[in-house]
Order: C-alpha cells, then sequence, then structure tokens
C-alpha cells in the first residue's frame, strides 16, 4: 500500500530519511551502492511511491541487509525537505523492513522501488511519538 498523502499531525510528510551507521554487512553490499558512504547508509525514500530519492538509473537492484547500530537517525520531511520529526540515536524503527532491532532489511527494485514493505501512517506516527485517531 502506497501513501498517497500522508498528513501527521496537520504537516504533509513527503519522505523518510535514515541516517544509519553500519556495523555489519550481511549480505553483499558494494560501496558503489546507492546511500553507502562508507561505513554510513544514507537514503530517503519518498512515502508515495516508496521509491528511492537519486536512485541511479540502470544501477540495478539492492538488498540492504546489513546491521546498524543503535546511532541510527531516522527523519520526516515535508515537501520542502526540511525535517518535521526526527528519532536519533535509536535502534531500528519499528514501521521499518528488518530483523530485530539491529538489523535493517531494505530491498529495491531495479527502478528503486522499496519492495516487501508497506508502512502504514499509524505505524510511522507511533514510531515517531505522535499519535493518530480512527
Amino acid at each position: 500500500m502506497l501513501i498517497p498523502k500522508m498528513m501527521l499531525m496537520g504537516v504533509d510528510i513527503h519522505a523518510l530519511r535514515m541516517v544509519v551507521p553500519i556495523s555489519r554487512v550481511i549480505l553483499d553490499l558494494p560501496h558503489d551502492t546507492p546511500g553507502r558512504k562508507g561505513d554510513m547508509f544514507d537514503l530517503t525514500i519518498y512515502l508515495d511511491t516508496l521509491k528511492v530519492r537519486r536512485w541511479p538509473k540502470g544501477y540495478g537492484r539492492a538488498c540492504y541487509f546489513v546491521e546498524v547500530t543503535d546511532k541510527g537517525t531516522y527523519q520526516l520531511l515535508n515537501v520542502y525537505g526540511d525535517v518535521e520529526a526526527e528519532l536519533k540515536n535509536v535502534p531500528v524503527p519499528d514501521f521499518l523492513p528488518r530483523y530485530d532491532d539491529d538489523f535493517l532489511n531494505l530491498r529495491v527494485t531495479i527502478d528503486g522501488t522499496v519492495s516487501y514493505w508497506e508502512p502504514t501512517p499509524k505505524e510511522i506516527a507511533k514510531a515517531f511519538g505522535w499519535v493518530i485517531r480512527g
């Protein structure tokens, strides 16, 4: 399920940015993989399409199955790229595809779409400490 327009607490949330240190790579993750910067992982995903920002055309598929430390930063961005909410120095939040609290498991298709992930506004809001009624 894609989130066509996600309003949380009266704010139009457009994207999720993750900046996390990688402590161990489980599957092969070459250093030229989009979003990888040395031992850091920095990806922005548009929530309406589940596409990774600036996914290189023709790059191919990628599987980010990495152990990340509890020092990850997760940000909700508005349409202008401004941070509306932030979690700092936390394990992988429940709404992301993960294995246990420490393993991020993102699968990205050839066109840059994150597959096997269906976040809901309620799950995302809960992780950021917001409450959605209804």
